[in-house]
């Protein structure tokens, strides 16, 4: 007899920049850089804004994140619902903008952002429904991430730009063929491969009013398509004992979703005093979310199976779950960035952001909550006393913060092994960038 396991295969996607950001200029205005972002952050915000830097210009960035965030089951949790705690996450990020020269006079920018978490390059979670867990803070924000994107200058008032988000699919294979009768392992073969994946990105930019100062670069209006992303994954085990009995255990399911997203924004650049105002608005279609449990099925065939009758208790699909009740949401953000003096810049911003859940009174507990998001930060440009370089490195300091105010669930059956949960908190943040200009 022989019995055969194979490992199917594992797609990851999503990733840190849609829920905390990406460069500390953009995090520490709220993350409003659909009309305002002008460096490689641009690749991930709207490819459309590369255009607007002339030079080619190199940033990297340390972010690091603090969870506080708590769910209280009240003392009554059972066996195996323990409540599954929000990750810390941390990384680097790189990236890169370079203008096409040439008879096209840099009007074709390409814009390069990678981000790489301390932690793991890709994680994944899948546990029981019932277990409660914060949706969006679990293992979702924690991934590599690359972003690449190119941008036209179509006109001096409109821009536009293409890119990708691309993560690592993970495909793996794993099998080995057991003799049970003569207690022997015949063969064992394992191929793991890491192939990209990507989702689209489109952006325009249009420039209605141009600044009469030199600092001073108008009102602009941005909008920005990011496509969905999501980890698919599918386990099938598979022990085949001949031609009498062979079963088959499939585990497959969906995790890491990142919706279909529209980004609109403006800003406007003053010369004098030195100011930019943002404002975004960003839509997430969350109602097209998938189911996110573990699905499992078992499937039995054989002679031995028709004979015994076992047809009925050999062959199982995976029950149906109550819906996790996603809901398509609206964030809305505001970011403000002075420049009293040629070597110091303040920013600071806010947004909202909508719960993706609604409240989870059934049986499932994935758990989410209206957010407020304050960040703060300054920007110092180097000192160049000899006056030798018109570009000097620039370094980027960000503070910021996530409440999630406390909320209340009380579930409709209340011989529910959980009846009630309280969950809240917060997430610090620190962001630290250098860029140049070449």
């Amino acid at each position: 007899m022989c019995a055969l396991l194979l490992l199917g295969s594992v797609d990851a996607q999503a990733g840190v920049f849609d829920i905390f950001g990406f460069g500390s200029r953009n995090v520490a205005m709220g993350g409003t850089g659909t009309a305002s972002a002008d460096d490689h952050t641009a690749a991930f915000y709207n490819p459309a804004a590369l255009t607007r830097r002339k030079v080619v210009h190199l940033g990297m960035s340390f972010t690091a994140y603090f969870s506080q965030l708590s769910i209280d089951t009240h003392g009554a949790a059972a066996a195996g619902l323990t409540p599954s705690k929000a990750s810390s996450p941390a990384g680097i990020s790189f990236g890169v903008l370079f203008p096409v020269g040439g008879k096209i006079e840099r009007r074709v920018a390409l814009g390069l952002g990678l981000y790489i978490p301390f932690a793991h390059a890709l994680a994944l979670e899948a546990l029981e429904p019932s277990v409660p867990r914060w949706y969006r803070y679990n293992t979702l924000e924690d991934k590599l991430h690359i972003v690449a994107a190119v941008g036209f200058e179509l006109t001096d008032w409109v821009s536009i730009g293409i890119g990708i988000q691309s993560l690592a699919d993970l495909e793996g294979e794993l099998s080995f063929q057991v003799d049970l009768s003569n207690e022997a392992i015949h063969r064992r073969d394992a191929k793991v491969e890491l192939i990209n994946t990507a989702s689209p990105t489109v952006g325009f930019l249009f420039t209605l009013l141009r600044g009469s100062e030199p600092r001073a670069r108008g009102w602009t209006l941005g909008a920005t398509y990011r496509g969905p992303v999501e980890l698919a994954y599918t386990f099938p085990l598979r022990f085949d004992f001949g031609d009498a009995f062979d079963l088959t255990l499939n585990i497959s399911g969906i995790d890491l979703y990142t919706p279909h997203t529209l980004a609109f924004g403006t800003a406007y650049e003053f010369g004098s005093p030195a100011l930019t105002i943002a404002l975004d608005a960003t839509v997430g279609l969350w109602s097209l979310a998938p189911d996110p449990s573990l699905q499992v099925t078992v499937l039995g065939t054989g002679d031995l199976v028709d004979g015994l009758g076992l047809d009925d208790y050999l062959n199982m699909l995976p029950g149906a779950n109550p819906p996790a009740g996603f809901r398509d949401t609206v964030n809305l953000a505001v970011g403000v960035e002075h420049r009293p003096l040629d070597w110091l810049t303040l920013r600071a911003g806010y947004a909202w952001k909508q719960a993706v859940l609604a409240e989870q009174t059934q049986a499932s507990s994935y758990l989410d909550s209206d957010a407020h998001c304050v960040s703060a930060g300054v920007a110092f440009t180097a000192p160049d006393p000899l006056e030798m370089n018109d570009r000097p490195v620039i370094l980027d300091l960000t503070g910021n913060a996530t409440f999630h105010p406390n909320a209340d669930v009380t579930k409709a059956d209340p011989n529910a092994p959980i009846h009630q949960l309280t969950f809240g908190g917060q997430i610090w943040g620190l962001a630290i960038s250098v860029r140049h200009d070449f």
